[in-house]
């Protein structure tokens, strides 16, 4: 009985099979209670030890697919497959191996050695290929002459055993993994691989496609990315082609019209010489008049030239002492029966400090200048034209300066908007056009060329119905001269004053403002005015006034600077920290506007007085003492301007008003 019931107990405790069959073994032969125990023992150990090898096998399953879930490239998929499976395998060494296109199979991971000392591609000869090819997993151990490679980079002892398995989906190998053991059993870990491998497979396709899928974004935006540029540039080709189609028919139509009517008269007036006697005065005029319509065509196909040749790059220059006085005296003699033709006044004035003579292209800035005082004369009905020539000087003293060439009339004037169109090529103003002025609209044009190609600038200064001043500025050297004559060597010298003097007028220049005089000389006390030495800014809209009263100032002793908008004496003034006098050219209305008030109420702080010339007429007399009280004084236009006081203004302003009686 006792035999029994230690039988039934361990029956409760080992399982209903095991403790059944030991029951029968003890009731039937009555083996000894030990023997049975140790059966037992084996039995349990044996079955323990088959759940954790299942237990090992999922874990390692569900724990190296978690880590494939995250990638999102081949090489990221490699290492992570190799840093999880390797040390859970126990592992000494890994590697990755992915197939491309033609057997190509490259190393996209490692794990336990240095990357840069395994081969990046797997040789034609190596375990790898024969892996792949054969589609079978490869066992080599450390001696083989195969794996001596990898045994001599492994630590010692850490991979005696080299486990090649292919990675297969549909019978084509996608990657070999390889895998170096420290024992010889290595059924766990290829029973654990071909459990993975399905979803190793799954990783790499999935991961493959996505690879492909970016690729082909990539190359599909670089497609979209080349076609738009390709589209913008044939945008741009189609739009210059179109520019160049307007350019070319409003060329040829203003070009058909310019040629047109001079051949027209000349063609009428030959054909009435021919016909037809005249009288000798008829002969004469229409002789004169034959003569002018050549030279208009002349003068078209020399603008023509000079553009074509400006546009190559082919304009030859010339640099040469040039004589001012020639230079007004040649402009005077060539403009002036121009400007008498149609009653208008015009004043050729120079600056004090003007040079007798300055190194550039005579014949160039003489082109200029006509160009600018024959749209003057042509746009301008009544009224005048004045040419003003000035000079400003550069360090150091005798090297050379700015040349400062300014035509200023009494025409239409010109919207801010088109002050930069005129510069293009057959472009006018569109009010001059509306008006039938004519012109092809290449002067200014080759005329800006001209100035930039000599290192200097053409600009505008215009307010409809105010006139228009065009101010050219140009680097000018000085002649160097030997006794009596020039120097051999006077042309290189002239070349390399002109860029220096280019050079230094680019960065001295600090006022943007075309119409800034030269400063005077200092005055001496022989001049005998109150304004001798006084910095004044004169303020004005009508350009032929400002530049006669600048005029005046100068001879007077004055170092006078100019603005033709409030705007622009507002910086003026703020560079002017020692200005003695504000002179304001009436009338206010073209200049009325905040920027005036602010203008006078800082001079006012300032302490510089403000005076208002206006017509005689305007200006109030001691019966109306009612005036404008952000000026000192109102004068008319007609009193001499040097006759003013600027420190007796300035008492003026500080002194109290009185009451008046």
């Amino acid at each position: 009985m006792a035999v029994l019931f230690a039988a039934l107990s361990l029956w409760s405790l080992a399982g209903f099979l095991d403790s059944v069959h030991l029951l029968i073994a003890t009731v039937g032969s009555l083996v000894p209670l030990a023997l049975v125990t140790d059966q037992i023992r084996r039995s349990r150990k044996h079955r323990h030890s088959r759940q954790a090898y299942r237990q090992w096998l999922n874990q390692g399953r569900h724990q190296i697919s978690m880590a494939l879930q995250s990638q999102h490239s081949l090489p990221e998929l490699g290492q992570a497959l190799l840093d999880e499976a390797a040390p859970y395998m126990g592992c000494g060494l890994g590697l990755f191996y992915y197939g491309y296109d033609e057997g190509l199979f490259l190393l996209e991971g490692s794990f336990g050695v240095d990357q840069d000392r395994v081969p990046g591609r797997a040789r034609p000869e190596s375990p790898v290929l024969h892996c792949a090819d054969h589609g079978q997993p490869l066992i080599l151990t450390s001696d083989d002459e195969s794996c001596s490679l990898l045994a001599k980079i492994c630590h010692p002892g850490r991979a005696r055993t080299f486990l090649f398995y292919p990675l297969l989906a549909e019978e084509e190998p996608h990657a070999v993994l390889v895998l170096g053991l420290p024992g010889t059993d290595i059924s766990p870990s290829l029973e654990l691989l071909d459990r993975l491998a399905p979803e190793i497979v799954g990783a790499l396709e999935r991961v493959s496609s996505q690879e492909k899928t970016q690729e082909l974004l990539r190359v599909s935006q670089a497609q979209a990315q080349a076609l738009e540029k390709h589209r913008q540039q044939q945008q741009e080709k189609a739009e210059a082609l179109e520019r160049a189609t307007h350019y070319k028919s409003r060329f040829l139509t203003n070009m058909s019209h310019e040629l047109r009517s001079p051949l027209n008269s000349i063609l009428l007036l030959a054909q009435m010489l021919e016909e037809k006697p005249a009288p000798a005065d008829q002969v004469q005029e229409n002789a004169r008049i034959i003569q002018k319509c050549s030279r208009e065509l002349l003068g078209l196909i020399e603008d023509i030239l000079d553009l074509s040749k400006v546009e190559a790059g082919k304009l030859e220059y010339h640099l040469e002492p040039l004589d001012l006085s020639d230079l007004l005296f040649t402009i005077e003699s060539s403009q002036a029966p121009l400007a008498r033709r149609k009653n208008l006044d015009l004043r050729l004035d120079t600056r004090r400090g003007l040079p007798a003579e300055v190194v550039t292209d005579g014949k160039r800035l003489l082109q200029i200048a006509r160009n600018l005082l024959a749209n003057a004369i042509k746009f301008t009905e009544k009224g005048g034209i004045t040419l003003t020539l000035g000079w400003e000087s550069l360090p150091p003293p005798g090297s050379g300066g700015i040349l400062v060439l300014a035509v200023a009339d009494t025409g239409p004037g010109i919207p801010e908007d088109e002050q930069q169109t005129i510069f293009q090529e057959f472009e006018q103003a569109e009010s001059t056009r509306d008006a039938g002025y004519g012109g092809t609209g290449l002067g200014l044009s080759i005329s800006r060329r001209l100035a930039e190609d000599l290192g200097g600038s053409l600009d505008v200064l215009s307010s409809p119905g105010l006139g228009s001043t065009f101010t050219l500025r140009l680097p000018c050297a000085m002649p160097r001269k030997t006794g009596a004559h020039l120097e051999e060597d006077q042309d290189e010298a002239m070349v390399r004053a002109v860029e220096v003097v280019a050079e230094a007028m680019s960065s001295a220049r600090s006022d943007d403002s075309p119409l800034r005089p030269t400063p005077a000389p200092e005055p001496t006390e022989a001049t005998g005015s109150a304004l001798a030495g006084a910095e004044t800014l004169v303020l004005g809209s009508d350009m032929r006034r400002l530049y006669e009263l600048l005029s005046d100032l100068e001879t007077a002793g004055a170092r006078a600077r100019a603005a033709g908008s409030a705007r622009q004496g507002r910086l003026i003034l703020d560079q002017c920290p020692h200005l003695s006098l504000l002179l304001v050219e009436g009338p206010l209305h073209p200049l009325a506007g905040e920027d005036l008030d602010r203008l006078l109420a800082t001079a006012t702080a300032r302490g510089v007085p403000a005076v208002l010339r206006v017509d005689p007429e305007l200006v109030p007399d001691s019966r109306t003492p009612d005036h404008d009280h952000r000026f000192a004084r109102v004068i008319p236009r007609h009193e001499n301007p040097a006759k003013l006081e600027p420190a007796r203004l300035a008492a003026e302003m500080r002194r109290p008003a009185s009451s008046s009686s």
